[in-house]
């Protein structure tokens, strides 16, 4: 079913009169459904069995997913355009993803996917772009077709072959302190793993000696509550 825009009341409308099996959304489309959902009515969309996740992460809102689609499995996939959108997959109950935010999944089957020198995510397949128009192929892929991410991560493989790919962060983003290297998704994630914190934003700002400093915009759950044990002031 096409829909010529996205009116979150309207679209689960849809869902409902032609008891829709799945959709693909993101993180903000998601939210507005959850939003638009009467929840006096105790409303529930149990035809959806599946439903893809992708340009960004679904964990805070994923009771509320489960409550409003009870029969749903909630995949979440990291890619870009440049891929013809997913390069790896997981299940958004995947405990990995709990324990580490920065978890990504797996590859697709027929997609590979590895690390360079500077820890960026490379991605080769069928499913990668030939190139940009008008720019030399060459220009963008190495000699053995490897096409680069911009983005930061970590790949592992098992004793079975298979391998995980991490997400930390994207290049342009690397702060860089003192001579080191740090990603703000990596500060962010231990940021927010504290009781008290609802969210954060790591930037870099300049630092006379350090070149740059590591910075961290914090939205408390408790403001007056606990703001000492994160070592800041009220």
């Amino acid at each position: 079913i096409f829909m010529k825009e996205f009116v979150a009341e309207r679209v689960l409308e849809v869902i409902s009169r032609e008891r829709v099996t799945a959709f693909i959304a993101v993180p903000t489309m998601m939210t507005m459904l959850l939003r638009a959902v009467p929840r006096a009515s105790s409303s529930s969309y149990p035809s959806v069995k599946k439903i893809l996740i992708g340009g960004g992460r679904l964990v805070d809102s994923l009771s509320d997913v489960r409550e409003i689609f009870p029969s749903a499995v909630v995949t979440m996939a990291y890619g870009m355009s440049e891929t013809s959108s997913s390069v790896t997959f997981m299940r958004a109950d995947d405990a990995r993803l709990v324990e580490d935010a920065t978890f990504a999944g797996e590859p697709a089957p027929g997609v590979e996917i590895k690390t360079d020198a500077s820890g960026q995510l490379l991605v080769r397949g069928p499913q990668v772009m030939r190139g940009y128009v008008g720019i030399d192929r060459a220009s963008t892929f190495d000699v053995d077709g490897w096409f680069p991410t911009g983005d930061l991560g970590k790949v592992v493989i098992d004793a079975g072959g298979a391998r995980r790919c991490w997400l930390v962060g994207r290049l342009k983003e690397m702060i860089k302190s003192g001579g080191e290297n740090v990603a703000p998704q990596e500060v962010e994630s231990v940021l927010c793993a504290h009781d008290n914190v609802a969210n954060a934003v790591v930037i870099g700002v300049p630092h006379a000696l350090w070149g740059e400093a590591v910075a961290a915009v914090v939205r408390l759950k408790a403001p007056r509550a606990a703001t000492h044990m994160l070592g800041v002031q009220p």
